[in-house]
């Protein structure tokens, strides 16, 4: 009997364990190439005139890299990570090496699903395989089909929440060994050598890291995290602005993968089993329903979830003021709150969700800015950038997503009073500026901004 060769496409799954695509492609296949592709456009500018993977972002990817092919090596295998496209790439090895069958887990994202697809009508005659490891439930397991997804959160929440799915957790102790290698092979940069190229490059300060990127610091965190008092002060330390502690911080790892959202659903019950059942639990699982809802919203938007009509197809008046998107993204702008969070944005990776609230809020409501350019910037900036929960959130924010609400207008001073009345925060991240108008910012003349 001929052997099977699979290819293992790595994506937002960075992790050995509890990955079930992975673990059902080394079952099926006699032979396994992991692979994981760094999408060139990512590192260049976009339609905003921001890079997707921005230092920090581009940083705690090659940690998590780096730490995934270590863990890779220690179960006899190998990755190989690619700097060119994925499509052509992928297509190219599954000529050089006959592969018989492609594993990936799902994905929320439009232009990943596209990459898929065309791959999928090229080679129809392989097997395409998708496993969902990024959701807490799959798509057969939803109680209504994707086009039924409810518009309200709530409804949604109260009609999943009672039957989240039991997990067992998927141990590989062993992986298929690759195939043989081959002079043809495309010459990758492995994560060793990206992470070094990438070091030389991004200097940053040890002391803004909120986390280092890959499954054994995931792991490491997520377990110290249900072993501290934290967990009970989350309902009401979650929306500080500037505590270290005050939300689980897990999101990072989450959203690249290198944990999986029904691990912490499972430190959650252990944690009640001990504990016993309080807001606090209760309100963890509420924002991981939270992100759960976006992940489905975001595959039934499609490219929807890029326009500026959003989902809602309600396209927002909003004129072309360059000088005011500078200054938000350089935190100069009359509002010394909305300065300190972007600060603490640009120099970490990572800011509250207060933060991100007030920093949105700004953006349309009081510098009057396309909302997509907020979005892509968080995109450029966020370690847990998650395209789901960033585009669904900008949009609800905007009021042009599924929420029947209309957008969200916070008060700035009110927020700085609430958030930060001793004014620590602001003056940690120097938030204060000599800039007091907004007329002062607007240098240039108004036109539409150049996007559809």
């Amino acid at each position: 009997m001929a052997k099977r060769i699979g290819l293992y496409w790595f994506t937002n799954d960075l992790r050995i364990q509890n990955n079930a695509a992975l673990a059902k492609a080394n079952e099926e296949c006699d032979e396994l190439l992991v692979v994981y592709l760094l999408d060139p456009k990512d590192l260049t500018a976009n339609r905003y005139g921001f890079v997707s993977l921005g230092k920090n972002r581009l940083a705690f990817l090659a940690e998590s890299l780096t730490d995934l092919a270590r863990s890779l090596k220690q179960l006899g295998q190998h990755l190989h990570v690619f700097q060119q496209s994925p499509v052509a790439t992928i297509a190219q090895l599954i000529t050089i090496y006959n592969i018989d069958a492609v594993y990936r887990s799902e994905s929320s994202g439009y232009y990943e699903n596209q990459y898929w697809h065309m791959l999928k009508q090229q080679y129809s005659q392989l097997e395409f395989i998708e496993v969902a490891t990024h959701t807490i439930f799959t798509s057969q397991q939803l109680p209504y089909s994707l086009s039924e997804i409810p518009s309200v959160y709530t409804e949604f929440r109260k009609k999943l929440e009672p039957i989240i799915p039991a997990y067992t957790p998927i141990k590989i102790e062993q992986l298929k060994k690759a195939p043989s290698v081959s002079s043809r092979l495309l010459k990758p940069d492995f994560p060793d050598a990206l992470n070094d190229q990438l070091n030389n490059k991004i200097q940053l300060s040890q002391s803004s890291k909120i986390a280092i990127g890959g499954e054994t610091q995931a792991t490491q965190h997520l377990y110290q995290y249900f072993s501290s008092n934290h967990v009970s002060q989350y309902k009401i330390s979650k929306n500080a602005i500037n505590d270290i502690n005050g939300s689980t911080k897990l999101s990072p790892w989450l959203a690249n993968g290198c944990i999986s959202v029904h691990q912490i659903l499972q430190e959650v019950d252990k944690y009640e089993d001990f504990h016993g059942k309080s807001e606090s639990t209760t309100a963890i699982k509420f924002e991981l329903l939270w992100r759960e809802y976006f992940q489905w919203l975001a595959k039934t938007a499609g490219v929807k979830l890029f326009t500026l009509a959003g989902m809602r197809g309600k396209k927002p008046l909003t004129p072309y003021y360059a000088q005011r998107l500078r200054s938000w993204t350089h935190g100069t702008t009359p509002f010394p709150i909305v300065n300190a969070c972007v600060k603490q944005l640009n120099q970490t990776g990572y800011i509250s969700n207060t933060g991100r609230k007030i920093l949105a809020s700004a953006m349309v409501n009081d510098l009057n800015l396309d909302w997509r350019f907020g979005a892509a910037y968080f995109e450029h900036q966020l370690l847990d950038y998650d395209v789901a929960s960033n585009w669904c959130n900008w949009q609800n924010m905007a009021g042009v997503g599924v929420d029947p609400r209309t957008k969200l207008k916070l008060d700035l001073k009110e927020q700085q009073q609430l958030f930060d009345p001793s004014g620590d925060y602001v003056k940690y991240w120097k938030g204060e500026t000599s800039v007091t108008t907004l007329a002062s910012l607007d240098t240039v003349d108004l036109a539409d901004w150049p996007l559809d």
